[in-house]
């Protein structure tokens, strides 16, 4: 898991991110003072087991680590979410 601090997500800035390997997608918490709420889940669609999740220090990406038949990383950018 990871609170993300990068510069390309702004209104995700101090979000929770939490890796599922049995629920198979990427569950993104908003932090508020009462806890924690549950917001659209990343890569739902995909079916991957996301097994690791960390935020890239050279361009705020947010990057997974999955269980998928082609791929092992997974590269988040607004552009991917926008679509």
């Amino acid at each position: 898991m990871v609170f993300y601090d990068g510069e390309i997500f702004n209104e995700w800035e101090g979000d929770l991110f939490v890796g599922g390997l049995a629920s198979q997608y990427l569950a993104h918490f908003k932090v508020t003072d009462k806890g924690l709420v549950e917001q659209e889940p990343l890569l739902k669609e995909e079916g991957w087991r996301v097994r690791d999740v960390t935020v890239g220090k050279h361009d705020g990406a947010i990057y997974a680590a999955v269980e998928g038949q082609e791929v092992s990383v997974v590269r988040i950018t607004p552009r991917m979410i926008e679509s």
